[in-house]
This record gives structure tokens, C-alpha cells and sequence, in this order.
């Protein structure tokens, strides 16, 4: 099967776990393609042969899947899943009748925003409900069978912690109202999925809001984008949101993507995105940079986005 070949829609994302061979290294995006490579950055090759407006890379837990979300002209973004070896690209959402009854009856749609697996059949992500102004949803998808379950509303970017206890999601701050979108910071919860019980973790100082924050492959720790006010800061920190590095700093006008730590957890990648002149497009550069150091030297990897680290070693 040929590289960057789509499955018809009655397809499933689902295989056999036991038959994955999953990649080891990361993916990005670049020049609208999704591209494999090492931890280094080298040897990349791409994963897609047609160009799109893909982001919010996820591998699952073996590494043999990936899924994002692809936008094409002026269509609503949709939620595909790749299998790594083949390249097949099955949709996942909206466009194919086996998942669209799903999405249908949860009343939401596929949005911008973080993406995390609970498992090789079922991932967290980020949606909409159109009859709410587009308010933003934090969704349970089962592939198999296909299910769209509602987690949180006005929350986005959910992240599960290893051991699938706990998920972490950006809430909406009462002090936003309505204006809040895809990509605005806000308040970092962690919820025990078991008990329900939820708290906010304040990282970077008291009432700082986050824009995504993802656990260590430990889950004793978790790498935060943080809003420090005019700056966007790059955290590591423990489980009750003190810093235990500062890794990284943005001015007004640069961000981060969601950080992805490395398998062992000792290295994070990330884009860094910078607006060099009002109204242009940002500039993104792919970074790979130690977790456990303040300050520390990083290795760029040339031009890229949405970079995801493989859990697979």
C-alpha cells in the first residue's frame, strides 16, 4: 500500500496491538506533510503524500499509530488516524459514515487542539459544539466500536497520565466569559478519574494561566507551556504545579507547541514559534532540549511544527 493512501469509509482505525510495529524517534509537520525521523531529527522521511493543514500530532501508546487533526480549504477540521507502517490514513470523524453516527449523537465536531491516547483503540481529544458558539469540548473517542463521549465542557488540550489515572485539560477562566478560543490559556486541572475529584495546579506563580501541560512517562512530573505574563515560559514541574525547571522563555510575540517528553522523560521536543513581522505567518523551528536543567542548551532541528516524541524505544 502505497504511502499516504486513505482507507474508504468503512474503515476502522483499529489493529490487531499485538501485530504493531511501532516507530521509534518523532514526527512533525513541514511544508503541509507529516514527516517520521529519529530522536535526532535525521533520517526523516515523509509520512504523507498529500499536503494538508495537518497539527496536533499524537502517537499512541506503541508508537504503531498517529493521530491529528487535517484541515483542507475551507472544510471543517477532521480527526485521522495513520498507521505508522503503511501510511494509511483512515478518517476518523465527520467524512466517514462508520464514525459520523458517533460524533452525531455526542452533538460535537473535531477541533484544534491536544491530543492524547488512552489506549491503541481510544483517545482524548479536542472539539466544538456548534450549537454552543463553538464552545470548546473536551471528547473520549472509542474507535472501536466508534464512540464520542462529552469529558468536560469549555475546556480543551486533554492530556492522560501513563498509568490513565488522571487527565489533565485547560479550563476556561471565568474571567475570559466567552471569549476564549482554541489555543487561549487557561486554567490547568487535573481530574482522578476514578473519584472525579478535580484540582488546579498553579505553575509559574499563583493564578497563572497554562496553555497545555503534559505528564512525564513517570507521571511524577509534567512539562507546562505557561503564560508569565507578557512572556510564554517553558516549565517542568512536579505533581502540586511547583517548578522544578525553567527551561525555556518566549517574548509577546513567540509561543510553544505542546511539549512531548522523550520515552525515558530525560529530553522534551517542541516548535518554537515566533511572528517576525505584524501579520505574517510565524516562524517555526522543531527543538529538542534537556527536561531536567535550568536554562539548558537546545538542538534545533531546522524548520517544522507539531512535533510528537514516540513513546515506542
Amino acid at each position: 500500500m502505497e504511502i499516504g493512501e486513505r482507507e474508504g469509509e468503512a474503515e476502522t482505525a483499529g489493529t490487531n496491538e499485538e501485530e504493531a510495529r511501532g516507530h521509534v524517534g518523532i514526527a512533525f509537520v513541514r511544508d503541509d506533510l507529516i514527516y517520521l525521523a529519529g530522536e535526532d531529527g535525521s533520517g526523516a522521511r515523509p509520512l504523507t503524500d498529500h499536503a494538508a493543514g495537518y497539527q496536533d500530532l499524537a502517537f499512541s501508546p506503541s508508537g504503531a499509530r498517529l493521530a491529528a487533526i487535517r484541515v483542507e480549504g475551507d472544510a471543517m477540521p477532521q480527526l485521522v488516524v495513520f498507521d505508522v507502517e503503511s501510511g494509511r490514513e483512515t478518517e476518523v470523524s465527520w467524512t466517514n459514515e462508520r464514525y459520523s453516527g458517533a460524533w452525531n449523537a455526542a452533538g460535537v465536531e473535531p477541533w484544534f487542539g491536544g491530543i492524547s491516547w488512552s489506549g491503541e483503540d481510544s483517545l482524548y481529544c479536542t472539539g466544538i459544539r456548534m450549537d454552543k458558539g463553538m464552545e470548546l469540548q473536551v471528547l473520549k473517542v472509542d474507535l472501536s466500536p466508534p464512540k464520542v463521549t462529552v469529558v468536560e465542557s469549555d475546556a480543551q488540550n486533554p492530556a492522560l497520565s501513563p498509568d490513565g489515572k488522571r487527565l489533565a485539560y485547560i479550563r476556561r477562566p471565568e474571567a475570559y466569559g466567552t471569549d476564549w478560543e482554541s489555543g487561549s490559556p487557561g486554567e490547568l486541572i487535573v481530574r482522578e478519574l476514578g473519584s472525579g475529584k478535580e484540582r488546579r495546579l498553579d505553575i509559574g506563580g499563583m493564578g497563572y494561566y497554562v496553555f497545555d501541560a503534559v505528564f512525564s512517562p513517570g507521571g511524577d512530573s509534567m512539562a507546562a507551556v505557561v503564560f508569565s505574563e507578557p512572556d510564554v515560559a517553558l516549565y517542568v514541574a512536579d505533581a502540586n504545579g511547583k517548578v522544578l525547571h525553567s527551561l525555556s522563555h518566549m517574548g509577546p510575540s513567540g509561543s510553544f507547541s505542546r511539549p512531548w517528553f522523550s520515552p525515558r522523560g530525560e529530553r522534551l521536543v517542541v516548535h518554537r514559534s515566533f511572528m517576525v513581522q505584524p501579520g505574517e505567518m510565524p516562524e517555526r523551528t522543531l527543538c529538542v532540549l534537556p527536561a531536567g536543567e535550568d536554562n539548558p542548551r537546545v538542538t534545533e532541528l531546522g524548520e517544522g511544527s507539531d512535533p510528537a516524541w514516540s513513546p515506542a524505544r
